[in-house]
């Protein structure tokens, strides 16, 4: 039973890491990919329109 409770607790905060990896950046600089949405309201219609027909054909 003492071992049982020791594996328990060992395990316990074992799953409590925390990956100290912080990344800074620099405010108002957006460091990430390209946003590939980036497309008018009568572009993003259309896309989801053609979405649309290719899955809900049968309805």
């Amino acid at each position: 039973m003492k071992y049982l409770l020791l594996i328990i607790s060992l395990s316990g905060l074992s799953a409590c890491y925390q990956d100290s990896d912080v990344v800074f950046h620099q405010a108002g600089v957006y460091k990430g990919q390209v946003d590939l949405h980036n497309v008018t309201a009568a572009d993003h219609e259309a896309l989801l329109a053609a979405r649309f027909n290719q899955v809900q054909t049968d309805r």
